[in-house]
């Protein structure tokens, strides 16, 4: 079992060859019905490098603030293989989306 905290090669910000610009995160739907709730999130990747950008890779990560603290983390929820490499023309964009759902029992 492979376990990783961070991705095997980040994707900078930015316009610069194989850069992605990040949109902010969107929250689409927050819904509960029965016992489940479902929380999707949606984030967009712009790419503006003039070429080709290849993503083999994507994570969900969380940005707290602990109580009492002025200081900002982050924790990485989720890190996610492809199967296979997408490839994000210039000018295109891509659409992560997780969706969450957590169950309860009755």
């Amino acid at each position: 079992l492979e376990f990783a905290l961070t991705l095997q090669t980040k994707i900078i910000e930015g316009t610069g060859a194989g850069e992605l610009n990040y949109a902010e995160s969107e929250a689409i739907d927050k819904s509960y019905a029965d016992t489940t709730w479902t929380h999707t999130l949606v984030r967009y990747c712009n790419n503006n490098s003039g070429g080709n950008v290849s993503v083999n890779e994507v994570a969900l990560v969380c940005r707290y603030h602990i109580y009492g603290e002025d200081t900002v983390c982050s924790i990485l929820l989720s890190r996610d293989k492809l199967g296979s490499t997408v490839t994000v023309p210039d000018t295109s964009q891509l659409k992560v989306t997780y969706t969450i759902e957590l169950a309860y029992p009755a």
